[in-house]
Order: structure tokens, then C-alpha cells, then sequence
């Protein structure tokens, strides 16, 4: 048996091999005419099948292009034979009667069809001639597709329909499907039949709807769209845009701000801080991050210094083109031109200088109130608080005027009493800014930090200033303020001010010796820092405010001792020279004991 199968394979073989080309051919040819009979038959199998329109679409989002036509419907019953009779437009006013329902508002076409560019349109055409009959009206327009048309809906939709119209559009219950159908034949009178007369009455309806059915984002866009392309067609001036943190989610500039921008650079090529941050907000591809979202109106501020500092003379922008506007209908039905006024505008959509820059600033500006925005998703109540105000650019609070600073800075100049010195209690200071004191009641090193921060602002100067080698004063603690720009800083480590800081330490300390400093000992003292060399204007008022602080509250003998004890011998010599001079040689003894000199080495006789 297998010698049997082997010779006929072997045969076939060699006849192949034989007749290789002839074989060749034959497949070739087979092989063509089964794939013609395979598309012939697909093709018949097609032209039996009756066309249908599509089911429920997909819902896509705002402003998408238009849909391929549907194929050619068999015509109906009614009228087969003959063409389909034109449809008329129903001004506002005219009463019209249709299965039954009378329609007194007006503003939509009544017949069978209309016709554009070889096209039949019936899908926002109402036909009296079809059915509207139904015991159960489709209210909410569960039966109609994304795309709804009147001529192909059923009759329940249909009288929901028409009985909507009846109503003057004004019964909000309907679905959004009847509210497309007529809006829909709006767009027809407007951008196919061009009545732009009509402009004003469809844009105060269509308006008039958008504020009613606000809970469909879809009509919403198409809406918006249509009242901005219609007020261009009309040469009706829109709405000047202001800036928002909010997008329209739109592929492309808003016509709101290419007419503006475009109004602006026909007059000069040149835009300021207001027009670029339209331009900028209004890219596709710019989206603003939490901190400029959460807090938007010091985000513009900012924006308008940031702006001013770095393009003083304004953004120099080219286009390569004028704006040129078409209208796409929601229906699907036609794509058209619009023409109008805005074709002389130069189109910023077509910029060619780079808008990068901007993009640059947009960030640059959220990073700064990166910070603002972190307190304010912690704490939303602290945005006009005095310490919210340290986390915001200096010259943003000149700007803006924050009012919590503003009301600490009136409440400050009381407790000063108007003048450009005083001297009070750290709690006072610290109620006056509002600020909150930990409920142990000690005032921490941050807590002092963030007030002298905030009184830095105020071009106010504290002390005793933990920032330049002061202690942290509590609630009970005299402290002194005086007027001092950027809160009067100064090196604490400077040699000149840090000696005669610690003659003041020690003149105080010797002063208070006995118990019985005077009001002449301290005049001393402040003589001898004003008398002081190579000292500034500031590091001296800072000196006599630590003065009059610790002559009413001395430092600690071990916390002086401690800091001279890291002098060199030469250096506590002439601090002591200088405190003698200022307290009298009866304190002498006690400054001795306070530098700790050895009584032969200094010369001041014996203990």
C-alpha cells in the first residue's frame, strides 16, 4: 500500500517539475477568476440591501465635524414619484398649525425639504405630512439619537416635538434632542440661507436657551459657538474676553479672542500684558496648574508685573494671515464660509513669532505662589491672613494691597501712636497681627521668625530680633519698634556691631548691679553707641532699641559670660574700657567680675 502511495507522489512530482510553467499559468488564471466572481457577488449582495440610517450615535464631544451624509432614502409614500416640495421659514409671529398643534413662536422651516448644493435636508424640517400621533408623547426623547432628525424620529417624538414649540421652547422638562432639532434649522437660516436680518433674533434665542438648559455641556458648545460665529457673520461686536482659569476644551483659540487680539494687532503690532495673557490662556496646549487655578487672581496680578518687567515695551506679534471663519453645523448637514468684518483682522492663530515665552511665564508665575496655594488647601480660611501674606512676592502685596496686612500696618501705627519709634509688649504685637500664640503660651523661634518677617514688609524693625543675634521675646516681654526700611537688617557677625553690642551687655549689666540702674546710665549708654565708629544708621538704632529693652530687663549674667568667654582677651579689654566709660569707675569692680580679667593683667587693682 505505501509502495503504491509513494509511486503516485513520485509521478505528480516529476510531472511538476515537467510542466512547472504550464502549471504556473493555470493557478494564475484560476486564481482570477474566483476573486472576480467573490467581488461580484459581494457587489449584488449590496445593491439588495435596502439603506438604513444608523442607530444611537456615540455621544462625541463639543464641536465635532460634521458627519458623513447619510446614503439617499427611498422617498416616502406620500410622495413618490415627485420631488420633495421646498420648505418655507416660519417667522416669529406667524401662527402655524401642524397635526393638530399650533406653533405661534415661529422661527423654524415648515415643509418637506430644503435643498443645499445638490443636498436634501430634512432633518430640521418640520413636514406636516408626517405622523405626530401618539397616546404617550416622548418627553424626554429616550427614542431619538445623538443626532436627532425630525423626519426620522418616530411619531411619539415627534409630537413631543411639536408640542415643545408650542410651548415657545420654554418647558424645560423636554430632553435635549428637541431642543438640537430647532436649533439646528437656526443655523440653516443663518449660514446657508445668509438672512443675517435674522441675526439678532437667533442669537437672543439661542442665548435665551443656553441660559435654560445650562446641564448639557454639548449644547453648551455648540450653542456659544454659534452665537460667537453668528455675531461675525453680522458684524456684531462680541463680548470683550476676560481672563480665566476655566477652558473651553476646544481644539482651537476661541473666537472671542482671535477677534479681540485680531482688533488689537490691525491697530498695532505690538500687545501689553492684558492682551498676552488672552493670547496665552487661550492656547490648545497651555493648561494652568493647581496654584494658578486655586489662586487665579494673584496669579493675573503677577502675571502683569512679571509681564512688565520682562517685555517693557510691550510683545512685538506676526501673523501669516487674516482670520477666516467656517461654520460647522451640529447637524452634520454643511461646512460653509463665513464672511464678515473679521476677514481684515490679522489672526493670532496663524502667529508666527513663538508664544513660548509666555508659556515660560506662566510657569514662572505658578511657581511663585506655589507655596500661597499649599496654605490655602490646608487652611482656605487663612488666604487674607498676615502670615498667608509672607508667602506671597513682595511686590505682589504692593500691587494687590493685601487687606490683612493693610489692617495689621493701621493697627500697628496705634500702638506706636503714630510715631516712628515705641516700645510695648510682644503679645501686643503679636494680637494686633492676629497671629495665634500655641496654647503653652510660649512664643517659638518660627513664630518670632514669621512676625519679623511680616514687620519686614512693613518697613518696621523689631528688637529684641532673633534674626540678627537677639533672643525670642515672650508675651510679657518689652520689646522696641521703630521705622526702618525692609525692617532694618543688619550682619549681627560685624565686628564693629557685635563689640559694641557686647559693650551695651555689659555697661547694662554692670549698671544694674546694685539694683539701681538710672535713667542717666542709660542716656550714657545710648551716648556712647551714637559715639560709636564705624557703625550705620541702622545698626545704631538697632543697638539703642536692644538698650532700652534690656535696661528694663537684663540678660542673664552666665548667658553674657558665656559669649565673652569666646572673645580674645584684647576684645573683652575694650569692652571693658568702653562699658567703664559709660557706667563710672564705681562699677568697675563689677565689670572685673563680669569679664573675668585677672586684676594684675588688666591693671584695675585688686579684687
Amino acid at each position: 500500500m505505501l509502495g503504491a502511495i509513494y509511486a503516485v507522489l513520485s509521478a505528480a512530482y516529476r510531472f511538476v517539475v515537467e510542466n512547472l510553467t504550464a502549471v504556473v499559468v493555470v493557478c494564475t488564471v484560476s486564481g482570477l477568476v474566483l476573486l472576480l466572481g467573490y467581488l461580484s457577488s459581494k457587489a449584488k449582495k449590496r445593491g439588495e440591501i435596502a439603506p438604513s440610517r444608523s442607530g444611537v450615535q456615540p455621544t462625541p464631544p463639543p464641536l465635532v465635524g460634521p458627519r458623513t451624509v447619510a446614503p439617499e432614502r427611498i422617498a416616502p409614500a406620500y410622495r413618490r414619484g415627485r420631488a420633495a416640495a421646498p420648505a418655507r421659514w416660519v417667522p416669529p409671529g406667524e401662527s402655524v398649525t401642524v397635526q393638530g398643534v399650533t406653533i405661534a413662536a415661529g422661527r423654524f422651516y415648515l415643509g418637506e425639504a430644503l435643498f443645499s448644493e445638490g443636498q436634501e435636508i430634512d432633518g430640521y424640517v418640520i413636514n406636516p405630512k408626517l405622523s405626530a400621533q401618539t397616546s404617550r408623547p416622548d418627553v424626554a426623547g429616550d427614542s431619538m439619537p445623538y443626532w436627532p432628525s425630525y423626519a426620522d424620529v418616530t411619531p411619539a417624538a415627534r409630537r413631543a416635538f411639536l408640542d415643545w414649540m408650542s410651548t415657545g421652547r420654554r418647558d424645560d422638562s423636554y430632553g435635549i434632542g428637541h431642543v438640537f432639532v430647532f436649533f439646528y434649522g437656526l443655523e440653516h437660516r443663518l449660514f446657508v440661507d445668509r438672512d443675517v436680518a435674522s441675526a439678532p433674533d437667533c442669537i437672543s434665542e439661542v442665548e435665551r436657551l443656553l441660559a435654560r438648559r445650562v446641564d448639557n455641556e454639548s449644547f453648551q458648545g455648540y450653542g456659544r459657538r454659534f452665537v460667537d460665529m453668528a455675531r461675525c457673520a453680522a458684524g456684531m461686536p462680541l463680548a470683550v474676553p476676560q481672563p480665566s482659569a476655566e477652558r473651553s476644551h476646544s481644539p482651537e483659540i476661541d473666537i472671542p479672542v482671535r477677534m479681540h487680539l485680531g482688533r488689537r494687532l490691525a491697530q498695532s503690532s505690538t500687545i501689553l500684558s492684558e492682551d498676552a495673557l488672552l493670547w496665552v490662556l487661550a492656547l490648545p496646549d497651555v493648561y494652568l496648574r493647581t496654584a494658578a487655578v486655586r489662586c487665579f487672581d494673584e496669579f493675573v496680578a503677577l502675571w502683569h508685573l512679571r509681564f512688565r518687567s520682562a517685555f517693557p515695551e510691550g510683545l512685538d506679534v506676526s501673523t501669516s494671515g487674516n482670520i477666516d471663519l467656517r461654520y460647522e453645523a451640529a447637524s452634520g448637514a454643511f461646512r460653509v464660509a463665513v464672511d464678515g468684518p473679521h476677514q481684515a483682522y490679522p489672526d493670532v492663530a496663524k502667529a508666527t513669532t513663538s508664544p513660548e515665552p509666555l508659556r515660560h511665564l506662566v510657569q514662572e508665575c505658578t511657581d511663585e505662589l506655589d507655596g500661597f496655594s499649599r496654605l490655602l488647601g490646608r487652611q482656605p480660611e487663612a488666604r487674607n491672613s498676615v502670615q498667608a501674606s509672607l508667602l506671597l512676592p513682595q511686590d505682589l502685596l504692593s500691587e494687590i494691597g493685601f487687606d490683612a496686612l493693610r489692617a495689621f500696618e493701621g493697627r500697628l501705627s496705634e500702638v506706636m501712636g503714630g510715631q516712628s519709634r515705641a516700645s510695648t509688649k510682644m503679645g501686643t504685637v503679636l494680637r494686633a497681627a492676629d497671629f495665634d500664640l500655641p496654647e503653652n503660651g510660649k512664643v517659638s523661634s518660627g513664630l518670632a521668625d514669621q512676625l519679623g518677617q511680616v514687620l519686614d514688609r512693613l518697613d518696621i524693625a523689631i528688637e529684641p530680633d532673633r534674626r540678627f543675634g537677639g533672643t525670642v521675646p515672650q508675651p510679657e516681654d518689652q520689646i522696641f519698634l521703630f521705622k526702618a526700611p525692609g525692617g532694618g537688617p543688619v550682619d549681627p557677625e560685624r565686628q564693629a556691631y557685635r563689640a559694641m553690642k557686647a559693650q551695651v551687655e555689659v555697661a547694662v549689666l554692670a549698671a544694674a548691679a546694685d539694683g539701681d540702674s538710672s535713667n542717666e546710665e542709660m542716656s550714657r549708654v545710648i551716648a556712647g553707641i551714637r559715639d560709636g565708629k564705624d557703625l550705620s544708621a541702622v545698626e545704631r538704632a538697632r543697638l539703642i532699641s536692644f538698650a532700652v529693652t534690656i535696661f528694663n530687663n537684663p540678660p542673664k549674667l552666665s548667658r553674657v559670660m558665656k559669649r565673652l568667654a569666646e572673645r580674645s582677651d584684647a576684645e573683652r579689654e575694650a569692652i571693658a574700657d568702653a562699658a567703664v566709660a559709660v557706667v563710672g569707675g564705681d562699677r568697675t569692680q563689677r565689670i572685673i567680675v563680669i569679664l573675668n580679667f585677672h586684676p594684675l593683667k588688666t591693671g584695675r587693682g585688686q579684687m
